[in-house]
């Protein structure tokens, strides 16, 4: 018996369950990941040996498009030797904008705060469509995206253009529509953080964020996306490492919440596909157990069927071990491991077993000569220009550069964009950092504004936005070019301009069109901004 056999009573997964050995049911609860471009011993070993479920691609093990696919090709051929012949869930971070894993020849996007400037659903349905498509050339059958996260505070840098807007009616519809694009590719969509990460300003990397929000307050905002996606069969949901003391009575994180993974997600919600946690060796996952092992075990314990563990082979090989002893004392637990990996088998049943054996391993022919995807850029481009929006009471006379004396002011990827539509451009670049910018003065760029008709100047940093304050009484003349995120600006109501929503090219591209006067935006910023002053 194995995954890849005919089953016409419709129980293979409970087949594949009762055939397994305690060692490979906790095997198929961890996605782990690797040091390095090439997959190193341990990972490979726990693919032969422990029935392992997934692996998690980071841009660490990129090392270009065509190795990346010979080795998921390769780890794929080495789980469907198994015993079981399950296949790896392959997954990767691939948001669009500025999370986006795989990099080389894969296409650089704006990002979902640019759909929610769009505001048009086809937008976002396209962008998942492209994205994910270049994921499954490649061999990956899981995007831990859609993004749902409401951007409902303006210091949430970590999450920022990460977001779709800060309404979450708008966020809900863009985060289906981006869904179903992925499914059209062959792609398993993952929505994330949950409960919800864009009310905090602090960065669960580095500490667990604490979040006063009452149930009631996140079921009127940050749980509407997943009510909407749930409704609609998205197949797995992220949980993230975020504390709601409020909610639970006490700083546990989501991840090691039974509160909110079963009595919320499971039962308020009623999802009944996979619960992945986000990696558990951030420090926000760590910062309520004794250490990551444990923290894995508490996990699932609490409700999550599969841990994402980036590193540390005595991590996750501790973890392991403590599953398996746990499910040898308790049969309660061990019964819960099996409802857990029977919810991975069924995801795996329903969108790889119809794809065939064949297509898990990647066509390195077509790697070759798909990447890069000309018809991807052409439409990433386009949909740049649907986005790019007038902040505040800006126009298209405000923003006009043609016939006049401009300076172009900003980091050296924005100037080089510039350069490249303006080869002759004036140009100042401004200090590389991204917060603090005590250093810097504006006495030099002070002297140099009164020579110019206009000055463009580019935001894309909490150190821009502090530079562009300090030069007030030039606010008549000074055109902001917002990058990222417009919530950047919104201390500076004085500050005026247009706003594009990547740091890629297409999207500066896509700006300096409009301020040519190519053509006249339409997008609308997606989150509130302090009026002019």
């Amino acid at each position: 018996m194995d995954f890849w056999q005919e089953d016409e009573e419709g129980s293979l997964a409970l087949k594949l369950i009762l055939a397994m050995s305690d060692e490979e049911l906790a095997g198929q609860l961890f996605m782990i990941s690797y040091p390095g471009p090439d997959p190193d011993e341990i990972a490979i070993q726990w693919i032969e040996e422990r029935n392992l479920g997934g692996i998690k691609i980071f841009g660490k093990n990129v090392g270009s498009l065509p190795q990346l696919a010979e080795n998921i090709g390769m780890m794929q051929e080495k789980a469907l030797k198994t015993r079981l012949r399950i296949p790896l869930l392959a997954a990767t971070d691939q948001e669009g904008g500025w999370v986006r894993h795989i990099k080389e020849k894969t296409s650089e996007t704006a990002g979902n705060m640019s759909l929610g400037a769009s505001g048009i659903l086809s937008d976002s349905l396209m962008s998942a469509l492209y994205i994910n498509r270049q994921l499954k050339v490649l061999g990956i059958n899981m995007n831990f995206a859609p993004t749902v996260d409401i951007y409902s505070n303006p210091d949430n840098i970590v999450i920022g253009p990460r977001a779709f807007s800060a309404d979450p009616a708008q966020t809900a519809e863009l985060a289906k529509a981006w869904y179903h694009g992925a499914e059209e590719a062959g792609i398993i969509a993952t929505a994330k953080h949950f409960p919800g990460h864009g009310r905090t300003d602090k960065d669960s990397h580095g500490t667990l964020p604490v979040i006063k929000a009452t149930l009631s307050e996140i079921e009127e905002s940050d749980l509407i996306p997943y009510k909407i996606l749930i409704e609609d069969g998205v197949p797995a949901v992220m949980a993230g490492h975020l504390a709601y003391p409020k909610i639970t009575g006490s700083n546990r994180p989501a991840t090691i919440s039974q509160v909110l993974l079963k009595t919320v997600l499971r039962g308020r919600l009623g999802f009944q596909g996979l619960i992945i946690t986000d990696d558990m060796i951030m420090a926000g996952a760590g910062s309520y157990t004794r250490d990551t092992a444990f923290a894995c075990l508490e996990s699932i314990r609490s409700g999550a069927d599969m841990v994402l563990v980036s590193k540390d082979a005595e991590t996750f090989d501790t973890a392991h071990q403590l599953i398996v002893q746990e499910m040898r004392k308790d049969p309660d637990f061990r019964h819960q491991v099996q409802e857990s990996v029977l919810r991975t088998l069924t995801l795996k049943l329903k969108y790889l077993k119809p794809q065939g054996e064949k297509a898990m391993i990647p066509d390195m022919e077509q790697v070759k000569k798909f990447f890069p995807d000309r018809e991807a850029e052409r439409f990433f481009y386009r949909q740049c220009c649907r986005s790019v929006s007038f902040i505040r009471d800006a126009d298209e006379d405000f923003i006009s550069i043609e016939g006049k004396k401009v300076l172009f002011v900003g980091p050296r990827y924005f100037l080089s964009t510039v350069l490249r539509r303006y080869p002759k451009a004036d140009t100042y670049q401004t200090v590389p950092y991204f917060y603090d910018t005590d250093s810097w003065h504006p006495y030099e760029l002070g002297h140099l504004i009164p020579k110019y008709d206009k000055v463009v100047f580019c935001v894309a940093s909490p150190a821009h936005a502090q530079m562009l304050s300090r030069l007030y009484i030039f606010k008549d003349d000074i055109v902001v070019f917002s990058l990222l995120t417009p919530a950047f600006i919104n201390d500076v109501t004085w500050a005026k301009g247009i706003a594009v929503y990547g740091r890629n090219s297409s999207s500066i591209a896509a700006g300096l069109a409009a301020m040519a006067g190519d053509y006249i935006p339409t997008g609308k910023v997606p989150i509130p901004l302090k009026e002019t002053e």
